[in-house]
């Protein structure tokens, strides 16, 4: 970790402040005033540096010619989350693994939650910085077990990310049974009991949930239709509790992708054959024109979990290069 800044450093210039402002708050995300403001500012700005015009082959002088802080280079930064513990379900492949990793590496304690016990232990040794912790999200009493566990070990639980899923394909003639309960099961079964456990924990931290949705929650899935519907019900979910836990000053919000080039498709039902030809039609409907990655919708979980980040509650945020559009 760089040494902090100095004292003259660790001032903004009034045209940065402003800069800042006015960029968060294109994306919604409203800071509030007080003498804080340039330390959140400051942690932000790494963060946000891609929106803000910095080039990242070129970094900006950390300080100015008044030795004010600049919005690049680490010296002038802190870690949001040093001392914050985050658990992220779903977390040994795809998205979920990046969510995690993303987190470890702004300094938090990340617990990645398992439903496979082979996939845990491959996910340890890419990742051993990261704790796993194995439970099926869909069993009510592996997760309270699990939760308790966690915060048992840690002392604390600041941020969920409910990522965990199921999604398979089949129209609505070819949906069996076992088809579609379980991804209700996995999805959003999975997503409730996971915030309950983790109800007293974040209440006593004041902490935040992010859940993972999809552009499926918002839009018509024609061959798609109960994974959609069980995003669809997370996207209300997220709603309700965030005027539900508000009082209790638990932040709701979540974060739907659109396609994302996963290990994911490989686990559904289309033939290895047709998965070109899928994803292929799926950047035909992104105006993008591609799929995202991991990586990207990562970033956009930990920005809305960052502490800073204090009014904004219940708010679906699409990360879908504009499908939601369409």
């Amino acid at each position: 970790m760089a040494s902090p800044a100095s004292p003259a450093a660790e001032r903004l210039p009034p045209s940065e402040l402003t800069h800042l402002r006015e960029t968060l708050a294109s994306v919604g995300l409203q800071l509030p005033d007080g003498p804080e403001i340039e330390q959140r500012l400051r942690r932000l700005c790494q963060m946000y540096e891609p929106y803000l015009g910095a080039e990242r082959d070129e970094p900006r002088e950390v300080t100015d010619s008044r030795g004010n802080a600049s919005c690049s280079g680490e010296a002038a930064m802190t870690h949001a989350f040093e001392g914050r513990v985050v658990l992220v379900t779903g977390a040994n492949s795809g998205i979920g693994e990046a969510i995690a990793v993303a987190f470890a590496k702004e300094r938090a304690t990340v617990f990645g939650l398992g439903r496979r016990q082979e996939a845990l232990e491959a996910a340890r040794a890419r990742h051993p910085g990261i704790r796993w912790v194995r439970a099926d999200v869909a069993e009510a009493a592996e997760v309270k077990g699990a939760v308790d566990s966690i915060v048992r070990e840690a002392g604390r639980l600041d941020v969920v990310v409910n990522n965990a899923g199921s999604f398979k394909f089949a129209p609505l003639e070819g949906s069996g049974e076992e088809m579609i309960r379980r991804q209700f099961e996995a999805n959003v079964y999975g997503t409730t009991f996971v915030a309950q456990a983790a109800l007293p924990a974040l209440r006593a931290s004041r902490g935040t949930i992010i859940n993972v949705s999809s552009a499926a929650g918002h839009k018509p899935a024609p061959g798609g239709a109960h994974y959609a519907a069980t995003k669809a019900a997370i996207e209300s979910l997220t709603r309700s509790w965030a005027l539900e836990l508000a009082p209790q000053g638990i932040r709701v919000n979540a974060i739907a992708p659109g396609p994302v080039d996963t290990p994911g498709f490989e686990k559904t039902d289309v033939r290895a054959a047709d998965l070109p030809a899928l994803k292929e039609s799926f950047k035909k409907q992104v105006p993008l024109g591609r799929m995202g990655t991991p990586a990207e919708v990562a970033h956009w979980v930990v920005a809305m979990a960052d502490p800073a980040v204090t009014w904004v509650t219940g708010e679906i945020l699409f990360v879908d290069g504009g499908m939601s559009l369409t």
